[in-house]
């Protein structure tokens, strides 16, 4: 049979010179990293690279503050090529938690992430996270059945990734259920080799998180 390499990924509930990065932040992935946005530095600029055909996840958590968090992403060239906020397309609608998922990169290259307020008139620190779902990095691996595997999320935006091989039609149970007391609500996002999302559940699912501790 085919063997399939499947990952899950699991998670809480101006104008720049965009071809020049010297003044960027590294983004790795699977890392959290921290930052602010003042009246002093209305943006925060960061650079990743990747390769083609990569797929991304990006998760911004205002941490902070009255910080309504934009992204932009832009290539090698300067070209946007991703923007999320709250109320996209209509207008900022507030919010302090955004998502870019399944994000897919053309090309191989450096580009950018822009971290902004969504009206350009709010401040507050922030947390950024990026994760490459079809290459994960920083992965743990999930065993079928045996003992329950255990795992803290320990700040806004951070989510852990493992992954776990499958043959072709297997069939799949998952069970999450935070074990600390604390307020964090489960969510679980399925990709298959490619980057691919295949299944995604939280407690509210579709409709926006309602909290919850099993899933």
């Amino acid at each position: 049979m085919n063997s399939l390499k499947s990952a899950v990924f699991v998670t809480g509930c101006i104008f720049v010179n965009l071809c020049t990065h010297a003044w960027a932040a590294n983004l790795p992935f699977g890392q959290t990293q921290t930052g602010a946005i003042s009246s002093a530095a209305p943006t925060s600029s960061y650079t990743f690279s990747a390769n083609a055909n990569d797929v991304v996840d990006f998760t911004l958590v205002t941490t902070s503050g009255t910080l309504s968090p934009k992204l932009q992403i832009y290539n090698a060239s300067g070209t946007q090529i991703g923007i999320a906020y709250n109320g996209n397309p209509y207008g900022c609608s507030g919010g302090s938690t955004i998502e870019l998922d399944n994000f897919s990169l053309q090309a191989a290259g450096a580009y950018t992430a822009v971290v902004a307020d969504c009206a350009g008139t709010n401040s507050g620190n922030y947390a950024i996270y990026v994760q490459r779902v079809n290459n994960p990095t920083g992965a743990s691996n999930l065993p079928f059945g045996g003992q329950p595997t255990r795992g803290t999320i320990g700040t806004q935006a951070q989510s852990d990734t493992y992954t776990f091989s499958a043959n072709a039609n297997d069939v799949f149970d998952f069970t999450m259920v935070n074990t600390s007391g604390g307020s964090f609500s489960p969510k679980i996002r399925v990709y298959i080799p490619a980057g691919a999302q295949v299944g995604i559940n939280y407690n509210g699912n579709p409709d926006g998180c309602s909290g919850g501790s099993t899933l």
